[in-house]
């Protein structure tokens, strides 16, 4: 199922698909009205697949491609989310494009940690990766931060267009 709802500067497709990693696909968010760019996120395919790691330890979340086409776009903003349960064992979320550091964050207590203040320009007919770190702490039983889920989901970002205009997109991409 294809669903393309329109709004004021954009508009997106979400295929709702089930294939046992992720509920929903983002097939692009497209910028209108500003010309004829767009700006696009995935996720991408260097991210790796579902593990079990051990706790103490930086980890690679997920990476998520950030495609321009036809004009330059600059991200300002970018929210992820995590299970609130997880929540309580990641101490640290770090964001990167390629091997720079761009942001540094925690999780909130509804599992929600926000990227502000970013200037990552991705130039037109080019991608920017953003990889997702998160530091975890140690488990314990006890203190029930074993066995969590901590797959992380792009739900949201900002960006300028190349004449400064700004648009929001709220999207549903999750890694592994």
């Amino acid at each position: 199922v294809v669903t393309c709802p329109t709004g004021t500067n954009y508009s997106y497709c979400v295929e709702s698909k089930n294939d046992g990693l992720a509920n929903y696909v983002l097939l692009g968010v497209t910028e209108t009205g500003f010309g004829n760019g767009q700006i696009v996120a995935s996720l991408d395919g260097g991210t790796t697949l579902s593990r079990v790691v051990a706790g103490n330890q930086q980890i690679l979340a997920a990476k998520f491609k950030v495609s321009a086409t036809a004009d330059n776009f600059t991200i300002k903003e970018v929210k992820f989310s995590v299970d609130s349960s997880a929540a309580s064992i990641i101490t640290g979320v770090t964001l990167k494009n390629g091997p720079a550091t761009i942001g540094t964050a925690l999780v909130d207590t509804n599992g929600e940690v926000y990227f502000t203040g970013l200037s990552t320009l991705v130039p037109a007919n080019t991608y920017k990766s953003l990889v997702v770190y998160f530091t975890l702490g140690t488990p314990s039983a006890s203190a029930a931060t074993t066995g969590k889920n901590v797959k992380v989901t792009m739900t949201y970002f900002k960006v300028t267009d190349g004449q400064g205009a700004e648009s929001t997109q709220t999207i549903s991409k999750s890694g592994n």
